[in-house]
Parts: structure tokens; sequence; C-alpha cells
């Protein structure tokens, strides 16, 4: 296991200093975000995922900073930010940040 605190993480052993992760789910789109994998931790409670700090899958021990086990809710969340993103206009149409795919266009 690693040793290091990743992302300026608090220990287990103080409760008070807990990672406040409130506002994650919610947080914009990142490219590499799909129904399926986040770019960071998108739980809102991090201490309870019951993958935390897991080799391999939490974003906290990743160097590509991907996590393998979202939550449960991430694939409502994760369309309902698809959706506010396509109704303010702000995606870009030619690409998707779910996927970083781009279509083709016709000259």
């Amino acid at each position: 296991m690693n040793n290091k605190t990743p992302l300026g993480r608090m220990s287990h052993r103080s409760r008070r200093n807990k990672l406040d992760n409130s506002k994650a789910a919610r947080a914009p789109l990142h490219e590499l975000d799909s129904e399926t994998q986040t770019y960071g931790c998108r739980h809102t409670n991090p201490d309870s995922c019951k993958k935390n700090l897991m080799e391999g899958v939490c974003a906290f021990v990743r160097d590509d900073n991907l996590c393998l086990s979202p939550p449960g809710s991430w694939p409502r969340i994760y369309q309902d930010l698809i959706e506010e993103l396509e109704g303010s206009g702000e995606k870009d149409e030619e690409s998707s940040p779910a996927t970083g795919n781009v279509s083709q266009v016709e000259a």
C-alpha cells in the first residue's frame, strides 16, 4: 500500500479532520468522466466508500486520478450534468465531454 497521504487526505484517526467532498458529485464534468468512471473522487463522503484507497480502483491512489468505482448515484448525476451542458449551450457540439470523441463534421 502507498504510504504517502494522497491528495492531502487527512488520517482516518481524526474524525473532525475528515475530507469535505460534499460538492464533488455535481462539480463540472471532466473529459475523462463517463457513466462508469470519474476523474477524481465524486463520493460526497469518501471515508465511507468501501473501495477508499484501494489500489488500482480509488482515485486517491491511482496515478491517473481515475475512480473506477463511482457512487451508485453517479450514472444519474452524470446524465443530469450532460443535460445541463446541452441546455446551457456550453457543450462543444463536435466533442463529447464523456468520451472526448470528435464527431465527423460535413463541410
